[in-house]
């Protein structure tokens, strides 16, 4: 996440996988290669996109990831298996005037073999959230309009960085049609407690993390997307996720 702001857009807020079920594997070189147990970075393919969403809006706001600083909410809602998704926050502050800056350092704690699947920039768009009855090939061009916007993509693991050029040519991915539930209490707002969204579409950069020996490791990113001409501001995003890896 990095995510979107859309609560600043239409009062509701955005957020701006082992590589056979996530993806494909890239050649991303985070330490050397006779090393056997080193970090792996893939990509994801679409379907995990759209479980991203159904994951992040399923929680209501109290126990929702996103919304947490320090990372005590991050177990919850996980995918059975061995996925963990990290997220960004809405968690905002002003900066700048027309900049809208999310910020989090979370400590989490973790059992040796996930993969851990996050967002450097996305968004998510619907009808029945936004007021609004666009197509479903209107709703692809507006998400995938928002992701163009994307100036700005860093990402180190273990204080290895991976090139930005690398995340722009590789990394993003566009969901397919999918559906979610809002519980009561959602982060989107009261109006839509207990909702069922049938259509959605999600656009952004996502990466999946594996391979991480028990210990201590860092996974920081940072997006930038420059959105002055469509909604009067540039949001970005600054995330940093220590994470302790416990042995099985």
């Amino acid at each position: 996440m990095s995510l979107i702001c859309n609560r600043l857009i239409r009062s509701r807020t955005f957020v701006v996988l082992a590589a056979a079920l996530l993806g494909g594997m890239l050649p991303v070189a985070l330490a050397p290669a006779d090393n056997p147990q080193v970090p792996s970075i893939s990509t994801i393919n679409g379907e995990w996109s759209a479980k991203f969403w159904q994951w992040l809006l399923s929680m209501p706001a109290d126990e929702n990831p996103v919304l947490d600083p320090t990372g005590d909410l991050a177990a919850n809602g996980q995918p059975p298996g061995d996925v963990f998704f990290l997220c960004g926050t809405f968690s905002l502050d002003n900066p700048a005037p027309g900049v809208v800056l999310g910020q989090a350092d979370r400590t989490i704690t973790v059992p040796e073999g996930k993969t851990f699947v996050f967002p450097l920039a996305n968004n998510e768009w619907d009808n029945p959230t936004s007021g609004t009855s666009f197509t479903n090939t209107e709703l692809q061009a507006i998400v995938a309009a928002i992701t163009d916007q994307t100036t700005t993509l860093a990402l180190s693991v273990d204080g290895v960085a991976v090139p930005g050029a690398t995340l722009f040519d590789n990394f993003r991915v566009a969901s397919p049609k999918f559906g979610f539930h809002l519980p009561v209490g959602n982060i989107v707002g009261a109006a839509f407690d207990d909702l069922t969204v049938k259509t959605a579409y999600a656009d952004g950069y996502y990466v999946a993390v594996g391979n991480l020996a028990p210990g201590t490791h860092t996974i920081q990113w940072y997006a930038a997307v420059d959105l002055t001409d469509m909604f009067g501001f540039i949001f970005i995003q600054d995330i940093k996720y220590t994470i302790h890896v416990q042995a099985k």
